[in-house]
């Protein structure tokens, strides 16, 4: 079975690398009692073949799902072979070992049951219109009566965009399948179905048969790669999402936004103490001498007066008394006695050292931002956002 002729080698390949390291103790050589080579190539003589996964049965024998087109233009279709031990196709199996499912289909996932009924599952329909695929084949690759009454399962969940990627076995026979329900055109939440064995839905799971699950809020796409069921009955669910470039901008809203409020937080505290002032309509003689007193006094202590009669002065408190201060004028160094009453406001200044404290955040602030930009544009860039 080609299936995509490189697919094949490297899947029937890992399948014997593993077998016969573990079974002949071969450290890693090709088996040649699997035909000849270690490697079998078999042809459908389809223009796109590919496997998709594999089972070993009790007794040795592989099974091989794949999809596979007759040409370009064609429909999909499944295929599904069992191999002997030794490499050849198992002539017991469908026609010559291989079973050809002519539906327009995608086989995804297969799983043994213990009594070797084979379980294949996929989609089926025409996107965006696919369903639910499960079927059933017997141990000789027909379809199994008991299970639907010998055709496939097509389960239409939600609508549009459905698929099966998984499927356990349960030990009371019931199956569990995994995969993708759309919410809207846009979005995907993964989807966990149980049907009993004849192939309905088991109503004792959830109610209704069916779980849809979201477990990341920013995800677009969801499924259950991978499904497994616990001793105690439990089913263990993997999750696979991807995020579409609204997931990614939204992300990127989120980054930026966040290091804007980091800035403030580091910066605010420079700029508070720099704006801090007297209620200009409610100025009193009391908050005047609060707010000269808070600002303390010292060369490092400037501050900026507008006196009752419309007058500015500029300085330092040097020295504050119970009815007056004592500002040093900025430029002439001289003192100035000056009494609370006269004042109308007192604004603190930043001082050299406050001007260059916010230079050096707000110029970390910049190189942030075009740090993160460009880690930003390289994770889109790669991932496709």
């Amino acid at each position: 079975m080609t299936f995509y002729t490189a697919h094949i080698k490297f899947l029937l390949f890992a399948v014997l690398f593993f077998g016969a390291a573990e079974i002949f103790a071969a450290e890693g050589d090709l088996d040649s009692s699997f035909d000849a080579d270690g490697i079998v190539i078999t042809d459908n003589a389809s223009s796109e073949e590919a496997v998709v996964d594999l089972a070993i049965q009790p007794d040795g024998k592989i099974i091989a799902l794949g999809n596979s087109r007759e040409s370009s233009s064609s429909m999909p279709r499944i295929v599904v072979a069992r191999y002997n031990a030794d490499g050849s196709l198992d002539s017991s199996f469908g026609a010559s070992g291989n079973v050809i499912i002519r539906q327009f289909v995608n086989a995804r996932a297969v799983a043994l049951q213990r009594d070797g009924k084979i379980v294949l599952v996929g989609s089926s329909g025409l996107f965006p219109n696919n369903d639910f695929y499960v079927a059933r084949l017997n141990s000789d690759g027909s379809f199994d009566t008991t299970f639907n009454g010998g055709a496939a399962v097509n389960l239409d969940l939600r609508g549009i965009r459905e698929g099966a990627s998984s499927v356990k076995i349960q030990p009371d026979g019931k199956i569990v399948v995994g995969g993708t329900v759309a919410v809207d055109m846009e979005k995907n939440d993964y989807a966990i179905v149980r049907l009993n064995a004849d192939g309905s839905l088991d109503e004792t799971f959830d109610g209704d048969g069916k779980v849809f699950t979201r477990i990341d809020a920013f995800s677009r796409y969801e499924t259950a790669p991978q499904i497994l069921i616990q001793p105690d009955g439990k089913i263990v669910a993997t999750d696979s999402h991807r995020y579409t470039y609204k997931g990614k901008f939204m992300i990127k809203k989120c980054l930026s936004f966040s290091l804007i409020c980091l800035l403030l937080a580091t910066a605010s505290p420079l700029f508070i103490s720099a704006q801090t002032r007297t209620d200009n309509a409610d100025s009193t003689i009391a908050k005047v001498k609060t707010a000269v007193q808070k600002r303390g006094t010292g060369e490092n202590k400037r501050v900026e007066l507008k006196m009752l009669n419309g007058t500015k002065l500029k300085g330092y408190v040097s020295q504050a008394n119970e009815d007056s201060f004592t500002l040093v004028d900025a430029k002439t160094r001289q003192p100035s006695s000056i009494a609370y009453r006269d004042v109308a406001k007192v604004s603190n200044r930043l001082t050299k050292g406050d001007k260059i404290a916010v230079g050096i955040v707000a110029g970390a602030g910049i190189a942030a931002a075009v740090l993160l930009s460009y880690f930003l544009k390289k994770i889109c860039d790669n991932e496709g956002c």
